[in-house]
């Protein structure tokens, strides 16, 4: 039997509110631990986090690690001081993003083929994305030294495993192209040293190994390879798919990612379209899916009322909304509400509202020569079943679901190709990826008609969600 039966890789996701490790050796066989975060502002918690996750997953047998890859949440940064490496680092979140007129000011100077050139996408009008960070920050409260990093929590966790700033393209997408190369020009822009970024490696690198120090933590053998591997949203694609160009992805978590993967760059104005390694990802995101879900479930009944006609409208807005609104202010809204609604009629209509906001996503995406014939469904909300069954109806495609670990397995299918255990994604896909499927049944609910309600609700009351939040912020 080779070595590598015995040996594992480790996959890290570092979340928004948790560290999830999963070890999975050469046939696909795994295992996943998660470890909450205790302060989600300090960044010194989530290593924590990720040496609980790692103890538990690995159980004293370090030897057995191969290679570690990283992913984790983009549009969360810090700010780092080499000279005090021990000092507190608060996180600002991307839940918490204030950047609004400094992506204005990014928006009205550059041009859609400027950023084209410069970044290899035009720029979306998110503020969590780095350029606005650094705009709208450079005037606050961060007097910045010279030994001062601008890191993601990948970033930091990489620095806390290796010693080293090193990181991906993928991770600072936005701030640099498909190539890997820092924008000279917008970074001038933001007067903001390139020195005080991280260094980018591809993906698959195993630029550094694992430090004697952060070894001993962690109970791992020292020299370890680790991967830079990529942000959460494209290891989210890998685990649950690799590459299939025939089908939607739907990425759940907190907020909730929905597109396809092409060859060739797709010009969408309202959704995203970023380079996706050797391909593209086209796609919409919404900013409170999975907070939503888990709002819903603390409010209101544990168990959805069945499909009703006359059920409320709800538009699942709560941290306000990304594609196609693009409004942090934005609020959620419950439409059409009777004296005769229950607390289950209200948990139905959030779960409805969340595949509504995927189907508004689906309706912006362009049209293709061939059109996908099912939908990969991926991340924590892929084991709620009644979600998924909710998601074939309404989308009206068989729903093939991948499993909630993705995102870390789509972190450790990096090391395991940097390893040179599969050639390509696909490979590593057709062994470590299994899926169930669910197809669409036919109701006695007409869900066209009350998704075409949602969008009028939507339209009718745009005006007042583009305005909502500015007097709160």
């Amino acid at each position: 039997m080779e070595l590598f039966m015995n040996e594992w890789i480790l996959g890290c996701d570092i979340g928004s509110s948790s560290v999830k490790v999963i070890k999975v050796l050469k046939n696909g066989e795994y295992e996943v631990s998660k470890a909450a975060c205790r302060n989600p502002e300090a960044a010194g918690s989530y290593w924590d986090s990720l040496v609980s996750a790692v103890h538990e997953c690995v159980n004293d047998q370090g030897g057995r690690v191969k290679a570690i890859a990283l992913t984790g949440q983009v549009g969360s940064y810090l700010f780092f001081d080499k000279n005090h490496p021990s000092a507190a680092c608060p996180v600002c979140s991307w839940q918490k993003a204030d950047a609004k007129p400094a992506l204005d000011e990014l928006l009205s100077r550059f041009d859609r083929d400027f950023f084209q050139r410069e970044i290899s996408m035009p720029h979306p009008p998110l503020e969590s994305y780095p350029l606005p960070f650094l705009l709208s920050r450079k005037k606050r409260e961060f007097s910045l030294n010279e030994e001062t990093m601008l890191l993601s929590l990948k970033d930091y966790i990489f620095f806390r495993m290796t010693g080293e700033f090193i990181s991906d393209p993928c991770t600072w997408r936005g701030l640099c192209d498909k190539s890997g190369y820092y924008s000279r020009t917008l970074l001038d822009f933001a007067d903001f040293p390139e020195r005080r970024l991280p260094l980018l490696a591809g993906s698959e690198e195993s630029v550094c190994c694992l430090a004697s120090e952060a070894a001993g933590e962690l109970r791992l053998t020292p020299g370890i390879p680790i991967y830079t591997g990529c942000n959460d949203f494209y290891a989210g694609l890998l685990g649950s798919g690799g590459g299939d160009e025939n089908c939607y992805y739907d990425v759940t978590g907190t907020s909730e990612h929905f597109g396809f993967l092409t060859d060739r760059f797709e010009d969408a104005p309202l959704l995203i379209t970023s380079p996706f390694f050797d391909k593209f990802v086209c796609y919409g995101v919404t900013a409170s899916s999975g907070s939503s879900l888990e709002w819903a479930r603390k409010q209101f009944a544990q168990t959805a009322a069945e499909a009703a006609q006359d059920a409320p409208v709800f538009l699942p807005y709560l941290n306000g909304e990304r594609t196609p609104l693009y409004n942090g202010g934005a609020s959620g809204v419950f439409w059409g509400l009777r004296a005769h609604h229950t607390s289950a009629d209200l948990t139905r209509a959030v779960m409805e509202g969340v595949v509504f906001s995927l189907a508004h996503i689906k309706s912006l995406l362009p049209k293709r020569i061939t059109t996908p014939k099912y939908i990969r469904v991926s991340g924590g909300a892929a084991a709620i079943d009644s979600m998924n069954h909710l998601k074939a109806d309404i989308l009206g495609l068989p729903i093939l679901v991948c499993g909630p670990e993705s995102t870390a397995l789509g972190a450790a299918m990096i090391a395991a190709l940097g390893e040179s255990w599969f050639p390509d994604y696909r490979s590593a896909a057709a062994c470590w990826v299994s899926a169930k499927t669910i197809e669409p049944m036919p109701l006695n609910i007409d869900y066209e008609r009350r998704f075409r309600d949602y969008l009028r609700i939507f339209e009718a009351m745009g005006l007042y969600l583009s305005d909502s939040g500015k007097d709160r912020r």
